[in-house]
């Protein structure tokens, strides 16, 4: 890592203190379904949906929490990467829609990194299902392979606070073969885990609404 991406990163560690402290009442991230079962020092691809703003950042802070040994990655669109240059410092890069041989040559760059992926391609309410992965993720997971993938769910519930809690669950997906069609498949996990969340997860909070819990 270059200086300048070094202090870039300390001024976004820095931003998100004050940002997370301010908008949430609690940012909870779940890694037990991936305790023992991933090596830090191999690349990783994590794919999430995305449903806010805050998306990247809280990729970001898994990656922060996982300490691996990668550089931290994330895939934008171009058109939305030129509004906001200063994320090219902290390890964005742009895909261009339909540019098939700019966006092999993002998806080439990565190797060997911890990389973030949102395969909606946009935003979507989190609530909406079935949810649909385009099928650029088989081009990344197909050109980055042999790569561990985790599957991630970000959910925001507003509780009985002024602020809204962040309910971050990630897990592993093994994947079989990478010649194959994947986009449905790790939709269809990452929805899981989004129910999990909903259904169970922010139940088990609600039963807590009288007590002060944190994280």
């Amino acid at each position: 890592m270059n200086l300048v991406s070094y202090w870039a990163f300390k001024l976004l560690d820095f931003y998100l203190a004050v940002r997370f402290k301010r908008s949430f009442h609690d940012v909870k991230i779940d890694l037990s379904k991936i305790e023992n079962k991933i090596v830090l020092d191999r690349p990783i691809v994590l794919i999430a949906n995305h449903s806010s703003w805050w998306d990247g950042f809280f990729a970001y802070q898994i990656f922060k929490k996982l300490n691996t040994d990668q550089k931290f990655k994330i895939v934008m669109l171009e058109s939305e990467l030129q509004k906001r240059p200063f994320f090219r410092l902290c390890g964005a890069v742009g895909l261009i829609p339909k540019d098939r041989s700019h966006n092999l040559k993002i998806f080439h760059e990565l190797k060997n990194h911890f990389v973030c992926f949102f395969p909606q391609g946009e935003l979507t309410p989190q609530n909406l299902r079935p949810l649909v992965f385009k099928p650029g993720v088989n081009t990344l997971i197909q050109t980055l392979h042999p790569v561990q993938i985790l599957s991630a769910a970000f959910y925001i519930e507003p509780f009985r606070f002024m602020n809204p809690t962040a309910l971050i669950k990630v897990g592993s997906v093994q994947l079989s073969q990478v010649d194959q069609d994947y986009s449905v498949s790790l939709a269809e996990v990452t929805e899981k885990h989004l129910d999990d969340i909903s259904c169970d997860w922010v139940k088990n909070l609600y039963r807590l609404e009288n007590t002060p819990w944190k994280a």
